[in-house]
């Protein structure tokens, strides 16, 4: 990670820039032809701050609805739990997404809010093109041996 001296000031404002990590994984799982199990991870750390991280869960049932949970951890050092929210969603069609989540707050600033509300409507942009087969005789292995074997017979057949 590089270090970049984007740091200002203006006024009695001082601004200054600080390394961040973000390290993201997951997956998806076919528990059976109409249910995928879909885990994620996801971790922030940023200098002289606390780090962050979400597990989440989620499950995709008959590639239409989407229902999730995600726990976060982290934050002050006195309260390892942030947040804990669950997610609702469905596909109108190939392009429209519309989930909704609520966020219940964990962590002290409980005593100040109850959680959040949020919509979410995606749209996908352009048309959905099935992938097409494509068979590369330079990269399959079979198509590599068989190309080797008729190389050999014609140079065999050849002397």
């Amino acid at each position: 990670m590089i270090r970049s001296e984007l740091d200002y000031i203006v006024g009695d404002t001082k601004g200054k820039e600080v390394r961040h990590l973000y390290v993201m994984t997951g997956g998806a799982l076919d528990i059976n032809k109409n249910l995928v199990f879909m885990p994620q991870l996801k971790f922030r750390w940023a200098e002289n701050s606390p780090y962050d991280m979400d597990l989440n869960a989620g499950f995709m049932f008959y590639d239409k609805f989407y229902l999730a949970s995600t726990l976060r951890v982290g934050g002050a050092f006195e309260n390892w739990f942030e947040s804990l929210d669950f997610l609702m969603g469905f596909h109108l069609n190939d392009n429209i997404f519309l989930a909704t989540s609520y966020d219940i707050t964990l962590s002290p600033l409980q005593s100040y809010e109850n959680g959040s509300l949020e919509v979410l409507l995606q749209y996908k942009f352009g048309h959905k093109v099935k992938p097409i087969d494509i068979i590369n005789p330079r990269c399959s292995f079979n198509k590599f041996i068989y190309s080797i074997n008729i190389f050999y017979d014609a140079i065999r057949n050849n002397q």
